[in-house]
């Protein structure tokens, strides 16, 4: 977008052009996208922008986002940007099984599902994910990794807070 202003410099007028352009960064890459996804089911998972104009967005929905939706979703952003000043690369998807869980609205989509929890000390348990709320999780662990011995099956609901959770991954079972 370019806006015309007009400077008087000595008697003379002069046109001046100043750009109005729109830097790509994380914060105003997840602008963009919540005002496409304003008054939709879809939610932002994650937003990427690397050093070379890399642009990684990650949508889902509680039932699961289909192409159509992140289709829909990148044409907004591509209407939004000017590749003209800025050329970038645009990747709008699912965040995928095998990526982390971050938010807690993904928690609940995934309750009923055996999970991988890493610590922040680096400890991990395995376990099926029954139960989550405001400040953490609940699961059924299987199995406590990271030990040279495997525990079948322990006892109990094991709470776990948010802030304890440094990863969190779906296990695919086949």
């Amino acid at each position: 977008m370019i806006t015309f202003a007009t400077r008087i410099v000595q008697g003379t007028k002069s046109p001046l052009f100043y750009l109005n352009i729109i830097m790509l960064n994380k914060e105003t890459i997840t602008e963009i996208v919540n005002n496409a996804i304003m008054e939709t089911s879809i939610f932002l998972v994650e937003v990427k922008v690397s050093a070379t104009n890399k642009v990684i967005v990650l949508l889902d929905t509680d039932q699961g986002i289909t192409i159509d939706e992140c289709a829909k979703v990148s044409r907004f952003i591509n209407d939004q940007l000017d590749r003209e000043i800025e050329d970038y690369e645009l990747e709008v998807s699912s965040p995928g099984i095998t990526h982390p869980l971050k938010l807690k609205r993904q928690y609940e989509k995934n309750i009923g599902r055996d999970l991988e929890i890493k610590f922040l000390d680096g400890k991990k348990i395995k376990g099926q994910l029954i139960q989550v709320n405001e400040d953490n999780i609940f699961l059924t662990p299987t199995q406590l990794a990271g030990n040279k011995k495997k525990l079948d099956i322990l006892a109990g609901n094991t709470s776990i807070m948010f802030s304890e959770i440094k990863e969190a991954k779906i296990l695919i079972s086949i």
